[in-house]
């Protein structure tokens, strides 16, 4: 196994489709699962910040990205879908191709999802300031529409269950299985030679039974729905969206706090859908872009449904070649990126996540990596232009200090890269801090480890525009 170099930028989120194969049709292929959160160690940033894991691994699949994508033009992958909540991408690739060189040392791959699973322990939890568990006790399995994994809480420990997945004529199309933990929890992915999802229409359906596997305790299903979060406007602070037809839902909003007290402010609206389906909400609380929403819908007890979108923001990192803005999904999509005053422009169509990607180049294809001053602008965004943003360690104090916009708050992570059991992980610490009024910063990490000339490691800061909420990244990747 390998790991991915862990790289998260909170709250910039990625929303990418799944792309169409490049590699020929008949090649022989198979699938792997590539894992977007740190392994859980002592002190990973999985455990100790609330950021929903559907924001943490979109920032690392963010910068994965490019490189699946280029794989993908040389015919090596033939097909990669992210499954944020559960921190995985699965990829079908060319048997022959071995993606631990085609993708470096810094991934992680598994054979499966359950493995992955076991090791990273994600368990699917929904976004939002009640992430950790649902707040009823009764049994819940938690779906987004569209995703090939699912979840459940407060399930009875030591349970066998079979899921099932057909479509709206009655045919299976895929199967999963597995038990409830020690937590009383559950998970699952369908289609793990395939690319099974669970699609609005579709009818789920899980059994649990005794570990005999044969005594049946319980049948919970229910028709996957249509729902959507469609746009975000942070100027009108509305939200809106699809849901079924007049039934009750709700949607929350959270916004980061660029302050000293930091964190996030969250507000709910609950609201029962019109006959169309078509719904839309207005909230009170101060919104910018990089924000987010989430929309939850549970027809009965034991189901609930969701979805999520980010507001309408550019991201760009300091030093790569590449830029993303988001906004309505499936909606047309611009994106300007100005270098050395050269314009590129990119047109296509946002993402079903919301998302959509340019890739800075010159006439012969080779990279061009953006600078201090450049500028990038899209659909219905205010510009982008890059500041300077620097990270130097010093070994003797664990003090990573640098350049930063002027009295600005700052979110910066450090990864170490270790040994476990054979195989390479990292270690993730953060720290949230305001530079000073030179414009300067120190993220002092001596109470969590001792940086070391011989490790290897990766220091990441991000500045979040506080008026726009458009997000520059800076990531220093020092190796022995």
């Amino acid at each position: 196994m390998k790991t991915i170099r862990v790289v998260l930028a909170l709250f910039i989120l990625l929303s990418l489709n799944s792309l169409s194969a490049f590699a020929q049709a008949n090649a022989e292929t198979t699938f792997a699962y590539l894992s977007l959160v740190p392994a859980i160690k002592s002190d990973p940033l999985i455990q100790n910040t609330p950021i929903p894991i559907e924001l943490q691994s979109r920032q690392v699949y963010q910068t994965l990205f490019p490189k699946l994508l280029e794989a993908q033009k040389q015919g090596q992958i033939v097909e990669f879908r992210p499954e944020f909540s559960f921190g995985m991408v699965k990829v079908e690739y060319a048997a022959n191709t071995d993606l631990a060189v085609l993708l470096g040392d810094s991934v992680w791959i598994f054979n499966d999802p359950e493995t992955l699973l076991a090791e990273t322990q994600v368990r699917g939890k929904k976004m939002g300031s009640s992430s950790d568990v649902p707040l009823i006790t009764i049994p819940v399995i938690s779906i987004e529409p569209k995703s090939s994994c699912f979840s459940g809480y407060n399930f009875a420990a030591d349970r066998y269950f079979n899921a099932y997945l057909m479509n709206s004529t009655g045919k299976l199309m895929s199967v999963a299985d597995g038990y409830t933990d020690s937590n009383s929890s559950l998970r699952g992915c369908f289609g793990w030679g395939d690319w099974s999802s669970m699609e609005p229409g579709y009818r789920f359906t899980l059994k649990l039974y005794q570990l005999d596997r044969t005594t049946l305790l319980k049948t919970y299903s229910k028709v996957i729905p249509r729902m959507a979060i469609t746009s975000i406007n942070v100027t009108s602070k509305t939200v809106a969206g699809t849901a079924p037809a007049n039934s009750s839902i709700t949607v929350e909003f959270a916004h980061r706090n660029l302050n000293s007290t930091g964190g996030y402010s969250y507000t709910t609206n609950s609201l029962i859908t019109p006959g169309t389906g078509k719904w839309q909400t207005t909230f009170t609380i101060a919104m910018r872009g990089a924000d987010w929403t989430h929309l939850i819908y549970s027809p009965t007890a034991n189901f609930m449904f969701y979805a999520y979108l980010d507001a309408p923001n550019i991201y760009c990192g300091l030093g790569s070649n590449y830029c993303y803005i988001y906004g309505p999904p499936y909606m047309p999509a611009s994106l300007t990126i100005r270098h050395a005053g050269v314009d590129q422009t990119f047109s296509g169509k946002f993402g079903n996540w919301g998302g959509f990607y340019g890739e800075l180049t010159n006439s012969e294809g080779s990279p061009v990596f953006l600078q201090v001053g450049d500028q990038a602008w899209g659909t219905g965004l205010p510009t982008l232009t890059i500041p300077l943003l620097t990270a130097i360690p010093d070994y003797s104090t664990d003090i990573v200090s640098g350049n930063a916009p002027v009295s600005k708050f700052l979110y910066t992570y450090l990864y170490v890269r270790n040994d476990c059991g054979g195989s390479s992980c990292w270690y993730a610490y953060d720290k949230y801090i305001k530079s000073s009024i030179s414009g300067m910063y120190g993220a002092d990490y001596s109470s969590s480890l001792d940086i070391k000339p011989t490790d290897t490691f990766s220091f990441e800061v991000d500045y979040f525009n506080p008026v726009t909420g458009n997000v520059v990244s800076y990531r220093n990747l020092i190796s022995p």
